[in-house]
């Protein structure tokens, strides 16, 4: 009679430990690449909204000037800058983020030049009033500098969330709990945890007034 040897075959409890060490190794290099990419993924989507907003609204400033039949007046009443061209009004506060609480609105536009500038723009705002900036977007700084028929037109836009921003001229960048000071047009972001859903952009045009 012919004897069956039952020969069984499997994994060893230590090639088990090995395969699933590598597997661990390599879904935890996998995952680590993929959070990379998101977060330059939303890095350049957040960079790209804050240049366009920033290069819109210094491009119709620019062009309103450029066509304007009168020189470009700034005046102020408390937080309230206006800068007014032509027919059009341009009403704003720098360093404050639209979307905080008390703050309805950074920069609008409307057709109220010649008319007495509010105290807050939640008191200025009309019905058909125009908002330029975005939701999380602050004003860091609106500029118009002149020489002769020549003017410079400069915005800077910061996004983001306070602690994600500091301001370098008051000295503020170098602590991780640094948070952006109010009308600082310097503004910039902090980096680390949390900067792909942080940005600023500046952009400068020049036009010569025509009329």
């Amino acid at each position: 009679m012919k004897q069956y040897k039952n020969v069984q075959s499997g994994f060893t409890v230590v090639e088990l430990l090995i395969a699933t060490t590598v597997f661990g190794v390599v879904l935890v290099i996998a995952s680590t690449a993929i959070l990379g990419l998101s977060r330059q993924y939303y890095k350049g989507i957040v960079q790209t909204r804050t240049q366009e907003v920033a290069r819109q609204i210094s491009q119709e400033i620019a062009n309103n000037i450029k066509f304007s039949v009168t020189s470009p007046t700034l005046a102020s009443n408390g937080n309230v800058q206006v800068l007014c061209v032509s027919n059009r009004r341009y009403m704003y506060r720098t360093g404050v983020k639209l979307g905080d609480p008390g703050v309805p609105a950074v920069l609008v536009q409307d057709s109220g030049c010649g008319t007495a500038i509010p105290a807050t723009l939640a008191a200025a705002v009309p019905p058909a009033r125009r908002e330029l900036i975005g939701q999380n977007m602050r004003l860091a700084e609106l500029r118009i500098d002149s020489n002769g028929p020549l003017y410079s037109v400069t915005v800077r836009i910061a996004y983001g969330d306070n602690d994600l921003l500091c301001s370098p001229g008051a000295g503020d960048c170098g602590s991780v709990t640094a948070t952006v000071n109010a009308g600082a047009g310097d503004v910039q972001c902090k980096g680390g945890k949390g900067a792909q859903f942080c940005a600023t952009a500046e952009t400068s045009l020049t036009v010569v007034r025509r009329l």
